[in-house]
């Protein structure tokens, strides 16, 4: 089964939203077959590199779970913000600091669990939903 993760971030992060595509790539993530979306689709981007937001809706509704990658400058950023519609269509959030940032998260945020930067995290998560889809 192919397990969707939305990754939300801003531009300025981006290495570490592709630093997750190389552990799928180097299979860190385990034997699960996940799909890692976010807002640099191709089918989320107009030609003129505008965001589609519709497409952000479908992309995170489609998502098993969010992750929020957290970093100094971007815990206020409009697009981050936006994620929290995760929440309203019951998938689950978590947030992944980026290693060595202390920027306090949004007050929205505060009552998300905090996933450590680094594969085994996401893959203890990825177990964890293999075992209830099980159960």
């Amino acid at each position: 089964m192919t397990r969707k993760i939305f990754v939300s971030y801003i531009e300025r992060d981006e290495k570490y939203k592709q630093k997750l595509g190389k552990w799928k790539s180097k299979k860190k993530f385990g034997e699960h077959h996940v799909l890692i979306t976010s807002t640099d689709d191709s089918d989320i981007r107009r030609e003129n590199g505008k965001i589609i937001r519709s497409s952000v809706v479908r992309k995170i509704r489609e998502a098993d779970f969010v992750i929020i990658i957290i970093g100094d400058d971007n815990s206020n950023h409009p697009w981050i913000q936006f994620e929290g519609l995760a929440k309203r269509f019951g998938i689950k959030r978590y947030y992944m600091r980026i290693p060595y940032t202390k920027a306090p998260l949004p007050k929205r945020m505060q009552k998300l669990q905090q996933i450590a930067y680094n594969p085994n995290a996401i893959d203890k998560l990825l177990r964890d939903m293999s075992d209830v889809v099980e159960q």
